[in-house]
């Protein structure tokens, strides 16, 4: 028999359990982990600044869609005033849908200019005092007036008015 090393002894003698064992406790003992209440505190941290965060962003969002949804809107009330006055015909735009839904098209009603739809419970507000936009031939708006829009947060007015032959949009 030769000369055994130490490592040769322990490991016959140490049930390989142990070992095992051994190797758990050098990784929970590392100086350099984290302990269970640092990942819980980190962990609450994180979901508190969730709870914060998510409605702010919730509420941009919905900011954001109702101004595409409005500037799409009057984007269609320019293209039909320029479709008026390109092609010398009369056109009018209509809601449908309790006020969800437009459509601009000529005064004959067979050429669809532009349409549209609102999205999130924005619609044309029952007491808006002006529910359709007319063009004459030459561009000029039949009749001038006030729409009010149901938004999520607020009724936003939007005024019509003919100056020189143009016509001019107040939010």
């Amino acid at each position: 028999m030769g000369k055994k090393s130490l490592y040769q002894i322990r490991v016959k003698w140490m049930p390989h359990n142990l070992l095992k064992v051994s190797r758990a406790n050098r990784i929970i003992n590392n100086p350099f982990g984290f302990t269970f209440i640092e990942l819980v505190l980190v962990l609450g941290v994180v979901s508190l600044l969730t709870l914060i965060i998510l409605p702010l962003g919730n509420r941009w969002f919905k900011e954001k869609i109702e101004k595409d949804n409005l500037n799409s809107f009057v984007s269609c009330v320019y293209n039909m005033q320029t479709y008026s006055m390109a092609h010398n015909v009369s056109s009018k735009l209509v809601f449908k849908n309790n006020g969800t839904t437009y459509a601009a098209s000529i005064a004959s009603g067979f050429e669809i200019i532009c349409s549209g739809s609102f999205q999130q419970d924005m619609r044309l507000s029952n007491h808006s005092n002006m529910r359709v936009v007319e063009f004459l031939p030459n561009g000029n708006i039949l009749k001038s007036g006030v729409m009010a829009f149901n938004l999520n947060t607020q009724i936003l007015e939007i005024r019509f008015q003919l100056v020189r032959g143009r016509i001019i949009i107040y939010e």
